[in-house]
């Protein structure tokens, strides 16, 4: 398991396009937002137009690791057939996928602590709210993570992974209310978006770090997000190609 460890960071960080495009990605976001939203100052509703840029970088870096750096090196692996090669030897399946995970859990936690510290900076977050972003950003990687390993064990390679993975990332981004209001949709639209997991997780970001009223409980949100991540996490096991 040690070795394996060691063979999954390589393996990321030798991944240099998708990589560091998932770890610098949300900090190109996060300058030009504080840019876009900075003259804004607060709204009339009393929060900040700061506050609401890191609640939105949080996001997307996020989802970045789950599609970027997780989605598109498994497809590679698949496609490259490394996993085929791996069932030669005494490593199994599942010792691959565990330590798969922990490198990528480890690239958002420093993600999300650089970003909560430049927010901290520019006096949008107090320390009372790194625990429970962090928690919640954790939370939201559970949930994006497993549909990033499902997009990683279906699709035929790196550059369709990719893509699909970046679309969806971009649809839940502004479609998650953290951009714009979800009352500048329909009736019929906002009432299904409300609904949808990605926004209980933009209402979790918000909760937590722009201190607004959220139309679902945070315990609610919690537990819709987890139990996404379940349904998908087993989807993914059922339908995962170990080799094209």
């Amino acid at each position: 398991m040690r070795a394996l460890l060691v063979l999954q960071r390589r393996e990321l960080l030798r991944d240099k396009r998708n990589f560091w495009f998932a770890f610098l990605f949300p900090f190109a976001i996060l300058g030009m937002f504080l840019v876009i939203f900075g003259a804004v100052g607060s709204y009339a509703d009393g929060t900040s137009a700061t506050d609401q840029v890191i609640a939105m970088t949080l996001f997307m870096g996020v989802t970045s690791v789950a599609f970027l750096a997780t989605a598109s090196p498994l497809a590679t692996v698949r496609r490259d057939g490394v996993l085929r090669l791996l069932s030669t030897t005494p490593v199994t399946r599942l010792e691959f996928l565990l330590t798969h995970m922990p490198v990528r859990l480890a690239v958002v936690v420093v993600q999300v602590l650089i970003i909560l510290a430049i927010g901290a900076a520019l006096g949008a977050v107090e320390v009372s709210q790194i625990l429970p972003a962090l928690g919640v950003s954790l939370l939201g990687l559970s949930m994006f993570g497993a549909l990033g390993y499902l997009l990683g064990g279906v699709m035929p390679g790196p550059d369709s992974a990719s893509n699909v993975g970046t679309f969806v990332q971009l649809a839940a981004f502004f479609l998650s209310g953290l951009v714009f209001p979800l009352e500048v949709f329909p009736d019929a639209v906002e009432v299904f978006l409300t609904y949808m997991p990605f926004t209980f997780f933009a209402e979790l970001l918000s909760g937590v770090l722009m201190n607004v009223d959220t139309s679902h409980a945070w315990w609610l949100s919690a537990i819709v997000i987890v139990v996404t991540a379940i349904v998908i996490s087993m989807i993914a096991a059922r339908v995962f190609k170990w080799e094209e």
